[in-house]
């Protein structure tokens, strides 16, 4: 009897998948593509911390808003992402990377996420980094940075 029963529940699976074979395969890939935008929105700090820890300004770039608030060099202002994305290659080529060590994560009033670390050229010199995470205003989310500030600590005053 027990046999009969699971002859007859494996029929009826083949049945319902023949008949809706679409349904199924639209349902399977809709899981998988939702699944891998819930996975890439979590992994943002840690694209940005190694994109920090290479010193590599085009790694940093795919997560910059469109205009970013920046403050670098006593410099602020609002720029474009392709012009964020020179001031960084030129932060860089300045101060390669030693290291990049995250001081401070924490979640805004108006739920912006905000990290705050440190920066060590190979020379010595360390800088403090901020930024502010917010999710954009697409149907997908995702998180971009709106502001970052690069200021330098008090012993590297006197270096250029």
């Amino acid at each position: 009897m027990v046999w009969f029963l699971y002859c007859f529940l494996c029929y009826f699976a083949i049945i319902i998948m023949k008949r809706y074979q679409y349904f199924f395969f639209f349902l399977f890939v809709f899981i998988i593509s939702t699944g891998s935008i819930f996975f890439m929105e979590s992994s943002i700090k840690s694209e940005v911390k190694d994109a920090f820890i290479k010193g590599k300004a085009s790694l940093l770039s795919p997560f910059l808003n469109e205009m970013v608030n920046m403050c670098y060099e006593c410099v602020e202002g609002t720029y474009s992402r392709s012009q964020a994305e020179s001031i960084l290659s030129d932060f860089f080529a300045k101060n390669p990377p030693k290291a990049f060590e995250i001081n401070q994560e924490g979640i805004t009033k108006d739920n912006s996420e905000f990290v705050i670390a440190t920066y060590t050229a190979i020379y010595g010199c360390k800088y403090r980094i901020y930024y502010l995470i917010k999710k954009d205003n697409t149907f997908a989310k995702r998180e971009r940075i709106y502001e970052l500030k690069i200021s330098k600590n008090k012993q590297c005053q006197s270096r250029k």
